[in-house]
């Protein structure tokens, strides 16, 4: 790969395979990215059934409850736009969380994925309608005044296009929302599941001790999991997106999101072991374990509000 497929620098350096792909990083932009991508047909094939095991709906639908304070927040939107005639999409919607949240908040709510299974669900649970349904992922000749896309530019193979086809179908006046993880952030560092057990666990699949143990310090190669994540993006990388689809610097904000304070940690995956002996036990015996993670989350989360480290993901908005 002679330059970077982002902002076209010639300083990118391969640091690692992982699932068979050969992951790159850009020292100029500091994005992390696949080369050469899968085939849309591999891609294709990978995302039907993405989402399932079928999440239970109590679940999904407590984080509409959620997802409506994110959207109130991220749009400025009041607690209800009723009779305003506002019209919102949901990107990339997975279960549909963000296009339930919608419709209860008076949006004219619309809805788009390639998953056939979670298209189904959000039928059979949230009425999504033929009607609500975008069947064309270039949304031409459509207008929103609301777009949002939680973590999926990650996966698309053109992350200019697909910023440029979102933005060309807001209305004017209207505000696009991208959500992603954040390529090489600090944040990561403090969780050890992943950081250690799975980031670090997966490089030795393919590569050599020294290898991964850079990928995992040095170069931090968070979320960059093809054929999963094609990319993972810095703010840096964003903004040259942003440029080459002639959006003007004033009409992006980008800031960084944290993880909930006991995700990843022993606790929460205490949480998903259903037999309650079982959990208690596990739990007395990794109990001197919780109480080093719970003092690391701690300095973790004090350390976030203060902005010393880089969150997990990023919080993209742009306006027209």
């Amino acid at each position: 790969m002679e330059e970077c497929c982002i902002c076209n620098s010639s300083k990118v350096k391969k640091i690692l395979k992982i699932n068979g792909f050969d992951v790159f990083k850009c020292a100029e932009c500091g994005v992390l990215y696949t080369f050469p991508l899968p085939s849309d047909k591999e891609l294709m094939s990978y995302y039907q059934g993405f989402l399932f095991d079928e999440p239970k709906l109590n679940k999904v639908k407590a984080s509409v409850k959620k997802r409506i304070k994110e959207l109130q927040k991220c749009f400025s939107l009041e607690s209800s736009v009723k009779n305003k005639s506002l019209s919102f999409l949901d990107y990339g919607g997975g279960t549909g969380t963000a296009f339930a949240a919608a419709k209860e908040l008076g949006l004219d709510s619309y809805y788009y994925d390639i998953d056939n299974e979670s298209i189904l669900f959000v039928k059979e649970n949230f009425g999504l309608d033929d009607l609500e349904f975008i069947v064309d992922s270039s949304l031409k000749d459509k207008k929103f005044d609301y777009i949002w896309s939680d973590n999926v530019i990650e996966h698309v193979k053109n992350p200019i296009e697909f910023t440029n086809v979102l933005y060309s179908a807001l209305e004017s006046g209207g505000k696009l929302v991208i959500k992603t993880p954040q390529a090489s952030n600090t944040e990561t560092c403090f969780v050890f599941a992943l950081s250690v057990m799975f980031y670090f666990k997966n490089a030795l699949k393919e590569n050599s001790f020294f290898d991964s143990l850079m990928a995992v310090t040095k170069h931090r190669f968070w979320h960059c999991e093809p054929p999963r994540h094609l990319y993972s993006f810095s703010k840096n990388s964003i903004a040259k997106i942003v440029k080459k689809c002639g959006i003007p610097d004033h009409q992006l904000q980008i800031s960084d999101y944290y993880l909930p304070f006991f995700r990843y940690s022993i606790v929460d995956f205490l949480k998903f072991i259903k037999r309650p002996l079982v959990q208690i036990v596990l739990g007395l015996i990794l109990s001197p374990f919780i109480i080093l993670e719970f003092f690391l989350i701690v300095i973790r989360k004090l350390l976030s509000y203060a902005g010393l480290i880089k969150g997990t993901g990023l919080t993209i908005t742009i306006t027209k």
